[in-house]
């Protein structure tokens, strides 16, 4: 299948469509973990800080696609709720390094069930099997994507010089 600009229609796009669902999965979210005082964007954070312990700022950064001066503000709030700490590299003073606090932790174990109750909310008209089938497809555009702009950089600093 190609798409077709004679035939766009912008809400009924791959992105609108995607982007749709993660503000109303972020909202439920929000909803979810309001009572542990932290938002959706927090939690994932800290849940993909406890899932990768030492993991740098700028990687968080790519992964949840924030600027550095967001996720600054965000660690930093993080941080003075005492659900993290940063250190320096020793190595390369650029790189900082997140680890959760035992509060953060014990935040983070209660994390796996308000994410599944908001899966499970939004996809209960869902069958086992189509929940399988979009994750994958999901998967599959997610890689080709990932190959595609990884390929388009690499051509963009060869056109550049840079190698």
């Amino acid at each position: 299948m190609q798409f077709k600009p004679e035939h766009f229609v912008f809400e009924d796009s791959l992105g609108y469509l995607i982007s749709k669902l993660r503000g109303v999965m972020h909202m439920a979210l929000d909803e979810q973990v309001a009572d542990l005082d932290i938002s959706a964007a927090q939690a994932v954070v800290l849940l993909r800080i406890s899932r990768n312990p030492d993991v740098p700022a700028a990687t968080l950064c790519r992964f949840g696609g924030y600027d550095t001066g967001a996720m600054t503000r965000m660690l930093d709030k993080l941080e003075d709720k005492g659900l993290l700490s940063r250190s320096r590299s020793e190595t390369d003073r650029r790189v900082v390094h997140l680890q959760l606090s035992e509060a953060g932790r014990h935040l983070c174990e209660q994390l796996p069930e308000r994410f599944c109750s908001v899966g499970n909310m939004l996809m209960s008209d869902f069958q086992d099997g189509e929940i399988e089938q979009l994750k994958l497809m999901l998967r599959k555009a997610l890689n080709m994507a990932e190959q595609n702009w990884s390929a388009h950089e690499a051509t963009q600093h060869a056109q550049k010089g840079e190698v």
